[in-house]
């Protein structure tokens, strides 16, 4: 299986997971994935772009010792907003580039162009508030919008590419990428089998 197959499958049953203990301390549940047009909804996924926004100040804050934990971290909640989109793998549209990885596809490029982590992350915070931006049903507005839902999917297929770019910038390869999201999937898994 592809390794951000693997991935997203992982993160599919963590989203489960934590969706349960997430109703148990009162927060919505969505009804189905792919869900988008509801405030319900809508809020929901703000609040997910949120815990993205979070992860991505702490990556900038890590010393270097701990910028990589942050950054997978930060891919655990961009691939679960995907998730919670109703997005999968083939929907990203990730060019081959001659490689049979979705992943290292994704982390490919050849200009060999490299840009810092810090602009990276600005780069990648800026096509997240673009996809945000997209969803019109605000609590306080009173009649619901309709999502235009080819640039909401655009930018999220944008910000796969910003994260891949991202990592490879970081010369981590789609093998170390997929080691450490593992690694921090069963320390996730760990934490709610034990309460904490």
């Amino acid at each position: 299986m592809d390794k951000l197959d693997q991935i997203f499958a992982q993160q599919f049953e963590l989203t489960e997971r934590f969706s349960v203990i997430e109703q148990m301390n009162g927060f919505p549940h969505l009804q189905a994935y792919g869900e988008l047009e509801s405030f319900k909804a809508q809020a929901r996924l703000r609040d997910s772009a949120w815990r993205i926004t979070e992860e991505i100040g702490e990556a900038r804050e890590a010393t270097e010792e701990h910028q990589v934990e942050e950054l997978i971290d930060v891919l655990h909640f961009l691939v679960e907003f995907a998730i919670l989109i109703g997005c999968r793998v083939q929907d990203l549209q990730i060019a081959s580039f001659g490689k049979t990885d979705a992943l290292e596809s994704l982390m490919y490029d050849s200009s060999k162009r490299q840009l810092t982590l810090n602009l990276n992350l600005d780069i990648l915070q800026f096509i997240l508030y673009k996809a945000i931006h997209e969803l019109k049903n605000k609590p306080w507005k009173q009649s619901m919008r309709t999502t235009d839902l080819p640039t909401f999917h655009h930018y999220v297929r944008h910000l796969f590419a910003q994260m891949g770019r991202t990592f490879r910038d970081m010369d981590m390869t789609a093998d170390d990428v997929h080691a450490a999201y593992f690694g921090k999937a069963k320390e996730n898994q760990w934490r709610m089998d034990s309460g904490a």
